[in-house]
């Protein structure tokens, strides 16, 4: 993610074709831009997406993460997305990594 200067708001949702295989996306942000990246997700697996890698120091800041069911999904079956909310806060450039994986196994 590089980031720059003048604030937009962007999303990105990302459906991997296979949970082992590497995706990249590049992403330039404006200074103080909201950045959502959002990927599927089944609570009933046991598995969860985690943001793997520390963003200390870097230009990107994590706000926050959560979890909707898609419409018309319950929670005993259903699937939904797990959305990770970010903001540019300097200038400059970071790398996330996202793992889906159970808790205790990541």
């Amino acid at each position: 993610i590089a980031v720059q200067s003048v604030p937009s708001n962007i999303s990105i949702s990302f459906y991997p074709n296979s949970i082992n295989k590497t995706n990249c996306t590049n992403v330039t942000l404006k200074l103080w831009d909201t950045l959502n990246i959002a990927m599927p997700e089944n609570p009933t697996s046991g598995h969860t997406w985690f943001q793997i890698n520390s963003l200390a120091n870097t230009s990107i800041k994590l706000n926050s993460t959560n979890f909707s069911y898609s419409s018309g999904q319950n929670k005993t079956t259903g699937s939904g997305d797990r959305v990770f909310n970010f903001t540019a806060i300097k200038i400059g450039n970071a790398m996330m990594k996202f793992v889906y994986a159970k808790n205790h196994t990541r």
